[in-house]
């Protein structure tokens, strides 16, 4: 990447290693233009916290979410050091209890049933859903699309559980047509450790929960128009990024993350708004953050902003 695009990738990074002060933190970065800012930065939030175990979901929520999954999803089952991939059949109730149906990839096409108490072993998966599913003894684990990509992406460390575990790491708030197609439309090669390029696009990376929903997710993307909240727990760690001025003065109050990243469009016809609130939420803080000012590669136009609000 350029020296600028790593610099909107640190930001997101440095902002998400310092989320356990108890404050939240802001962090306002003015651009000579919007393009790719935003994606750059939830990147660098996604990979900072990529090493940090997926914590199981509460069972009661995941077993109503699979229960909702249409019949033939994809799913992998974990029984003690066993998976089995396998599809959803449905809901069965047996002596009144509803218990999730799923025919697995087995030779004999074997049926089981799910309780919600165990709902955490079961997660939607990515093979090819051929039934039944030949697996040899060194293929006995889940499909990781793009491999070759994530793992030299990730310097050599292990992205298995990135691409298959889902976890809301960021959340982009901004015009969501504008937001998929750069997260689409944007390739980006690294080099493996024997030398060779690969390629994949930032939707490898992101992974946005709405563009691939039977698939494992890492991020999220909110309409500054029409916005849906409701994937969103009530609170978490995840770094909330406003793409623009717009949807930093209409939704800051509505998102309780732990961070919150405004990119302000020095073009945009309200740039001044917001960057009157951002100065007045900065006079009444709680501590500035200088680290963000030593970030290397922070090109000429643009300028970074970072404190821990005040308490209430």
């Amino acid at each position: 990447m350029p020296a600028w695009a790593e610099s909107l990738q640190h930001i997101g990074a440095l902002a998400t290693s310092r989320q356990a002060t108890g404050r939240r933190i802001v962090v306002a970065v003015a651009v000579p233009t919007r393009c790719h800012a935003a994606i750059l930065v939830a990147l660098g939030a996604v990979l900072s916290r990529c090493r940090i175990p997926v914590k199981p979901d509460d069972p009661n929520k995941h077993f109503t979410r699979l229960c909702a999954l249409p019949p033939g999803t994809k799913i992998l089952v974990t029984n003690g050091k066993k998976r089995h991939n396998g599809l959803v059949m449905g809901i069965d109730h047996i002596h009144g209890q509803p218990l999730l149906k799923l025919k697995l990839a087995t030779e004999d096409k074997s049926v089981t049933y799910i309780a919600e108490q165990h709902a955490d072993t079961v997660q939607i998966e990515e093979w090819d859903g051929t039934l039944p599913l030949k697996i040899s003894n060194t293929q006995d684990k889940r499909i990781v699309r793009r491999a070759d990509f994530l793992e030299a992406a990730f310097a050599g460390h292990g992205p298995r559980d990135f691409a298959l575990w889902s976890r809301i790491d960021a959340v982009i708030v901004g015009s969501a047509a504008r937001l998929r197609a750069e997260i689409v439309n944007t390739r980006i090669g690294t080099r493996l450790p024997d030398g060779p390029f690969v390629f994949g696009a930032l939707q490898d990376l992101l992974r946005p929960s709405c563009m691939a929903p039977k698939r494992a997710y890492r991020s999220h993307i909110i309409s500054d128009t029409a916005p849906d909240l409701s994937i969103l727990p009530k609170s978490g760690a995840w770094t909330t990024i406003f793409d623009g001025a717009r949807p930093f003065i209409r939704y800051r109050d509505a998102l309780p993350s732990a961070c919150h990243i405004v990119v302000l469009d020095r073009t945009a016809h309200n740039f001044g708004d917001a960057a009157e609130i951002v100065n007045q939420q900065y006079f009444r803080r709680s501590d500035d953050l200088p680290d963000f000012q030593r970030i290397p590669g922070i090109p000429w136009g643009m300028e970074v902003m970072a404190y821990e609000e005040a308490g209430p």
